[in-house]
C-alpha cells in the first residue's frame, strides 16, 4: 500500500501543480516510502498527455526482487 500512496501523491502534484515526473528513487524507511523524484513543469508546446491517469490502483499490483533491485507491476485508472 504504501508504493500505491506514494504514486497517487505524485499523481496529486502533478495535477495540482502540473509536473511530469520522469525518475525515480523512492525507498522504503520505518514504514514509509520516501524517494527523489526528477521531472519538469508541463509545457504543452513540448508535452503531449494522450490519456491522463486518474489513479494507482492495487488491482494487479505485483513486487518482486530481481537481481538486487525491486521491479513493481501496476495498474492505473484512466
Amino acid at each position: 500500500g504504501l508504493l500505491v500512496g506514494w504514486l497517487n501523491e505524485l499523481l496529486y502534484l502533478h495535477e495540482v501543480k502540473g509536473m511530469l515526473f520522469s525518475q525515480f528513487e523512492p525507498k522504503l524507511t520505518k514504514g514509509r516510502v520516501e524517494g527523489k523524484t526528477r521531472g519538469e513543469p508541463f509545457d504543452p508546446s513540448r508535452h503531449e498527455i494522450l490519456t491522463p491517469v486518474k489513479a494507482v490502483t492495487y488491482h494487479g499490483l505485483e513486487l518482486k526482487r530481481e537481481e538486487g533491485h525491486w521491479e513493481a507491476t501496476l495498474i492505473f485508472d484512466v
